[in-house]
């Protein structure tokens, strides 16, 4: 098994102003009602986890201000509490506190600040428009060590000046939410990058997970029309995956993306969104292989009881047990509490889940 998140201390990010979530196991089932901090708990230990770059080089806080859409200057403000910052005050800010299960800990901490002088004519150079950015100061100090800042323009392009070098390793991790997955348009992107950094070992992996999609045996990037195209193979055609139904393509691209890491932490948020029964059932049991064959620890949200049936059955089925968390969410006042389950328990609460789930 590679790194664990044990536990995390939350100060002022999103609606957040004060939190602590303890005892995450290898599998973390967060549920609660609408508002309940279950989004802005997964992007807190995505930035604790790796507060420059996430395993498939995107920063985790960019990624964070745009992947529900970008209006500028507010989106960045939207990582705030309250969605309220004033460069430089010395109250402002927000930070996290991550710990380990080996007790190392990282602290992250974000603040707004002024544009720094010296900095703008290296990012009109890099293509930014210098007339309206928002610079964010990040400093993470722990088992990584890194501060720079982070500018963003008002069309949302953002460019990186470092302050202090990289030292230490951060957490193999990714954020996997409908909108990274609808990003990928084109697979062979991401299945470049995986066999590149991965090799051989990944493609196996890969195959042994799409056997259980439509009959496919394998993907191969073919050549047509002098592009390459990723193709799904079967046993006696193949075929685009461009000309699969949308449900399996994107289902694919999931299954890339969790495959992208290995003894890391993977953060998912509603994997049933635009998912039906069969095909969700398989990114279920590719979560679990996640774990058992990857050595990853996995934290996902959900707001469907189809899922977390799925999920219980899986969990019985691999003998995870012992390895699962459920996590029920509140917010009392910016006051982030947190119920954990163990897995036995689970199936008596289903009534006050489902309940949580119509609010």
């Amino acid at each position: 098994m590679g790194t664990r998140i044990s536990s995390i201390v939350i100060h002022g990010f999103r609606g957040i102003k004060n939190g602590v979530v303890e005892g995450f196991k290898n599998l973390n089932i967060i549920i609660g009602r609408n508002g309940s901090g279950k989004s802005s708990l997964l992007e807190a230990l995505y930035i604790g986890a790796s507060a420059y770059r996430d395993v498939v080089g995107i920063n985790p806080i960019h990624r964070i201000c745009t992947r529900h859409g970008w209006i500028g200057g507010s989106s960045v403000l939207s990582l705030f509490y309250r969605g309220f910052s004033e460069p430089d005050n010395a109250f402002n800010g927000f930070k996290i506190h991550l710990v380990l299960h080996s007790h190392n800990s990282e602290d992250v901490i974000v603040k707004h600040v002024f544009p720094s002088s010296s900095d703008l004519e290296v990012l009109e150079k890099r293509g930014l428009d210098v007339n309206k950015v928002v610079c964010l100061s990040v400093k993470a100090s722990g088992f990584y060590n890194y501060t720079y800042r982070l500018y963003m323009d008002d069309s949302g392009r953002y460019n990186v000046i470092e302050v202090e070098e990289f030292k230490g390793k951060s957490i193999s991790s990714i954020f996997i939410d409908w909108v990274i997955v609808e990003s990928y348009g084109e697979p062979e992107e991401i299945y470049s990058l995986l066999i590149n950094r991965y090799g051989i070992g990944f493609k196996k992996q890969l195959i042994k997970v799409l056997r259980n999609i439509a009959g496919i045996e394998s993907v191969e990037p073919l050549k047509e029309a002098g592009r390459t195209i990723l193709y799904a193979v079967f046993s006696d055609y193949a075929m685009p995956i461009y000309y699969l139904s949308d449900g399996v393509k994107y289902t694919l691209i999931n299954l890339l993306l969790l495959l992208s890491v290995k003894k890391g932490v993977i953060f998912i948020e509603e994997p049933e969104v635009h998912q039906h029964y069969r095909l969700l059932k398989i990114l279920t049991k590719a979560m679990v292989d996640s774990i058992k064959d990857l050595g990853n620890q996995v934290f996902v949200s959900t707001h469907s009881l189809e899922f977390i049936d799925l999920l219980v059955d899986m969990v019985k089925k691999h003998g995870l047990e012992n390895e699962t968390s459920f996590y029920r969410l509140r917010l009392d006042d910016g006051v982030l509490k947190a119920s954990c389950y163990e897995f036995s328990v689970v199936e008596k609460l289903r009534k006050d889940i489902e309940y949580d789930f119509r609010g």
